[in-house]
C-alpha cells in the first residue's frame, strides 16, 4: 500500500484552460510519496520505470476515498467527485493483461519528452468506476462511455488524476468495439487533463475560425464548423469545440474522417477542414504529436 509522508496542498484558484503553466491550477504539494513497487510481480517492475522516466505513479493499489475522490475544500461541493462517481482499487490479477494494452494504445503513442511534461502526477488503475449522477449539460467530458447516471466508464479525469477502468475481469469480455471506445476515451481523458490544467494550449486561430453564439442543428453545425450542437451552451464553448475535434481525430481513421466530417457535401464551407488542419499543424510543430497518426494507429487488443 502506498505511504503518505507528507501532504500540504494550497489551493490556488481557477482560470481559463489552455493558460500559460504558470497561471493554471496547481497544487502546492511539498511532499507526496507512494511507495513503489507496490507488490512483488512482474509488472510492477514496469510501473516503477513509467515513475522514474516520467515522474507519474501509476497505481493499481490507492484509498478510493482519498486517491481518486477527494478534491480541496476550496473546489466547492459541486465539485465533490464522491457524489459523481465511484471506483474500486484494480484487481490485481488483471493488471498483467491491462496495462500492456493502456502503454501500446496510449502511452506509446507520444513522444517520451511530451510525456514526461504533461502526464498526471497520479493514473489510477481501477474497476467498477461508475457514474452516480447524470453529467452537466454545460460542462461534457466527452468520453465515448458512462455518459449517463448507472454507467461505467472506461476513464474519467479527476483531481489531478486520470482513473482507467477495466482492470478486471471485465476486460476479457470486452468486444474489439468496446476496446476500440476505451482506447478513445484514454486519450480524450488525457487531453482533458492537459487542456484543463493548461499543459497544452488551444491551437493558434482555432477559436476566431467559428461564430460561437450561434445556434446549430445536426444538419447545419458541419457547415458552421462544429462537430455536435453543444458548444454554445457550454461553459467555455471554444475549450469545449478543440476538444471534440481532439477526439474526433484521435478516435477515427483519416480514411473515416475523409468520410465524414470533412466529406465536401457535410463540410460545404470548409469550416471543418480549416480547423482539423490548424489542429494537426499546431500539435504536430509544437509538440511533436501526430494526433492523426494516433487515429490512424491500429489497436492492439
Amino acid at each position: 500500500m502506498m505511504k503518505y509522508i507528507a501532504l500540504i496542498i494550497v489551493f490556488l484558484g481557477f482560470v481559463l484552460p489552455g493558460c500559460k503553466k504558470k497561471e493554471v491550477l496547481e497544487p502546492s504539494v511539498s511532499k507526496i510519496e507512494y511507495k513503489l513497487p507496490q507488490g512483488t510481480n512482474a509488472f510492477d517492475t514496469e510501473l516503477v520505470n513509467i515513475y522514474q522516466n516520467y515522474g507519474s505513479y501509476f497505481l493499481y493499489k490507492f484509498n478510493p476515498a482519498v486517491d481518486f475522490a477527494w478534491v480541496p475544500a476550496a473546489v466547492g461541493t459541486d465539485n465533490l467527485f464522491s457524489t459523481k462517481f465511484s471506483c474500486e482499487q484494480a484487481d490485481e490479477a488483471a493488471v498483467a493483461k491491462v496495462l500492456p494494452f493502456v502503454q501500446k494504445n496510449w502511452l506509446s503513442l507520444y513522444p517520451d519528452t511530451f510525456l514526461k511534461r504533461t502526464l498526471p502526477f497520479k493514473v489510477l488503475f481501477a474497476k467498477n468506476l461508475k457514474r452516480l449522477v447524470n453529467p452537466n449539460s454545460a460542462d461534457y467530458t466527452l468520453s465515448n462511455t458512462g455518459i449517463s447516471s448507472g454507467t461505467f466508464p472506461n476513464t474519467i479525469l479527476g483531481y489531478y488524476h486520470i482513473t482507467i477502468s477495466n482492470f478486471s475481469p471485465a476486460f476479457d469480455a470486452m468486444t474489439t468495439a468496446q476496446k476500440t471506445l476505451f482506447k478513445g476515451d484514454m486519450h480524450i481523458e488525457y487531453w482533458n487533463y492537459m487542456f484543463a490544467t493548461g499543459k497544452v494550449a488551444m491551437a493558434t486561430n482555432f477559436a476566431s475560425v467559428s461564430n460561437y453564439t450561434l445556434t446549430v442543428s445536426a444538419s447545419t453545425m458541419y457547415a458552421n464548423g462544429f462537430l455536435d450542437t453543444r458548444a454554445k451552451s457550454q461553459n467555455n464553448p471554444q475549450m469545449y469545440d478543440i476538444r471534440t475535434y481532439v477526439k474526433a481525430i484521435t478516435n477515427n481513421s483519416k480514411a473515416t474522417l475523409d468520410n465524414t466530417i470533412l466529406k465536401p457535401t457535410n463540410d460545404t464551407k470548409g469550416l471543418v477542414k480549416q480547423k482539423y488542419n490548424l489542429v494537426i499543424n499546431y500539435y504536430k510543430t509544437v509538440h511533436n504529436v501526430d494526433l492523426q497518426a494516433i487515429g490512424d494507429a491500429v489497436l492492439v487488443p
